[in-house]
């Protein structure tokens, strides 16, 4: 039973996580694709002006890319914040200052009392609770609170919804309604969360309410799996927006400083920079898929030549920590094939990169090595510091977007389905254990 609950709670993380990833890959794969246009076209032909066109072009998209992104950035879990607000106060603040709502039939005299909320938080999840009703139905909603042994806020709309609709609707990126980002309940849900409250979505047959509630009621049960998947999901966007984001940041400065550059070297300083910036959002890319991928059938790989050419996107991944220096280094695997799609063994790679760059907080040197035997190929990728973890710990939590061990998981169903066999941490003789891996792929058959 434990098993299937676990097999049960990593599928609902891998659906959250996939609905993460498609939204993240159709932000960023607009702006990547301009970046290495304005790059390549830059340093093929430099003309008078084109710079300051193309540095314009590049800065509107990673602003307008940002934006979006920066939204994640409330999906954090913060410590509590001190201050209570009135929620009749709140909503009357929110209908002056809301174009959208103005003239709205939202009445404030079913609300009394106090939430344990600071003003501007309090003004925000009311604006994603009135703003999500509105979306379910044209009716408009009706909101009170009950005070008691515990206070509580609650928005009634004149919508239907299943039960399962109202279990996943808290999900980041679940929605029901087309050309909706899905964000409203889970900037509200993490709100509630913060300040020791939750959030309830309740279901019924001629209307559903969406309530939170202080403190949080003994009928909710914590670390339940889809409380966990919930959690996982929120971190994962959150963590995701903010390493994206500081990538646009380096493209927006960039950007900049190209399209005013005072001579050549500042010019070609900022086309290597913004290139970067490209790079790790293409690794990005290969970060991104979390349902589970089986290589093409019969696909085959040159290993030491698909390697080389990811050696951007692997130095963007192991460099994107600026508070420590880690080192690359690739031991010769020339003429080394294996069973197994280049697509795949990227994702496997950057995938092993991000997780040794999050277990080097000291910095150090990644290997990859590579060596063949008569019946396989094995890939070994390992790192010269050792954790601030015990590696037992390391293994079992791993390592990656959200702090849960299901980038590794991909890793491990790419390299089972390309028919070998993935060994974290594997102990050499002789030596202390340091997070690392060893895989085995098969070799291509014989002609």
């Amino acid at each position: 039973m434990v098993k299937e609950d676990e097999d049960e709670a990593e599928l609902e993380q891998r659906l959250a996580a996939d609905r993460v990833a498609r939204w993240f890959g159709r932000e960023l794969s607009t702006l990547l694709s301009l970046l290495r246009e304005t790059v390549q076209s830059a340093q093929a032909t430099p003309v008078a002006g084109a710079d300051a066109q193309a540095a314009a072009r590049v800065q509107t998209a990673a602003r307008a890319c940002s934006a979006e992104v920066s939204t994640l950035l409330a999906l954090r879990s913060e410590p509590p914040l001190a201050g209570t607000a009135s929620p009749k106060a709140e909503l009357l603040n929110l209908l002056r200052e809301t174009p959208g709502l103005r003239g709205r039939d939202l009445s404030a005299d079913g609300l009394e009392g106090e939430l344990p909320l600071p003003a501007a938080l309090l003004r925000t999840v009311l604006r994603e609770l009135v703003q999500n009703a509105l979306d379910a139905s044209p009716e408009a909603p009706r909101l009170e609170t009950k005070l008691g042994p515990q206070r509580e806020l609650w928005v009634k709309s004149a919508s239907r919804m299943s039960r399962e609709e109202a279990r996943l609707s808290v999900f980041p990126f679940y929605t029901t309604k087309p050309g909706h980002p899905g964000l409203g309940l889970s900037l509200a849900h993490v709100a509630a969360q913060n300040q020791g409250g939750t959030l309830c979505v309740v279901p019924e047959a001629h209307e559903t309410r969406v309530g939170l509630v202080f403190p949080e009621p003994a009928a909710v049960v914590q670390g339940s799996d889809t409380d966990g998947s919930l959690a996982f999901a929120c971190r994962l966007s959150a963590r995701l927006a903010h390493d994206v984001n500081n990538a646009l940041m380096a493209a927006l400065g960039w950007a900049e400083i190209l399209g005013d550059a005072r001579d050549e070297a500042e010019r070609t300083e900022a086309l290597a920079t913004l290139s970067q910036a490209a790079d790790y959002l293409e690794a990005m890319s290969y970060l991104l898929p979390y349902k589970s991928a089986a290589s093409p059938g019969g696909a085959q790989v040159d290993v030491g030549s698909a390697i080389d050419r990811m050696r951007p996107l692997l130095r963007a991944v192991l460099e994107h920590k600026a508070d420590r220096k880690i080192a690359l280094r690739v031991e010769p695997v020339q003429g080394a094939r294996a069973t197994m799609s280049e697509d795949a063994l990227r994702s496997v790679v950057l995938r092993l990169a991000e997780s040794a760059r999050d277990a080097m907080p000291r910095g150090g040197t990644w290997t990859i090595s590579c060596d063949v035997t008569p019946h396989d190929l094995m890939l070994r990728l390992s790192t010269d510091a050792r954790p601030s973890e015990p590696v037992e710990e390391t293994r079992r939590r791993g390592a990656g977007p959200g702090e849960v061990a299901l980038g590794l998981a991909v890793v491990r169903d790419l390299v089972s389905a390309s028919g070998g066999t993935l060994d974290l941490d594997p102990r050499d003789e002789g030596r202390p254990a340091r997070p690392g891996a060893r895989i085995r792929l098969p070799l291509p058959p014989k002609r």
